[in-house]
């Protein structure tokens, strides 16, 4: 599963760079040429985003783990949970 690393975005007419590694955005021109994140170090074009989407996973996966500490039930319950775990195992044999 690839994922794409950035978004462009539009704020106020003004084009900005989204990061999805960092959540963080540019609006530097050169930034939004070269698909460029400053913080991360990285030329997010050139690069694969398996991380993002397992970053996404793991997001996921943190809210089945708080309500089972809570001892409440997971959104979508035990179904939602197994369907998780099988989209994560896929991710991580690619």
């Amino acid at each position: 599963m690839i994922t794409q690393a950035y978004r462009i975005l539009q704020s106020d007419g003004t084009p900005a760079l989204l990061c999805l590694r960092c959540d963080r955005i540019s609006y530097h021109p050169e930034d939004i040429a070269h698909r460029y994140c400053g913080h991360c170090h990285c030329f997010l074009a050139e690069w694969e985003g398996e991380e993002v989407a397992l970053r996404r996973l793991v997001a996921e996966a943190e809210i089945y783990v708080r309500a089972y500490k809570c001892h409440c039930d997971a959104p979508e319950g035990r179904e939602g949970a197994r369907r998780l775990l099988r989209k994560m195992g896929q991710v991580l044999t690619l």
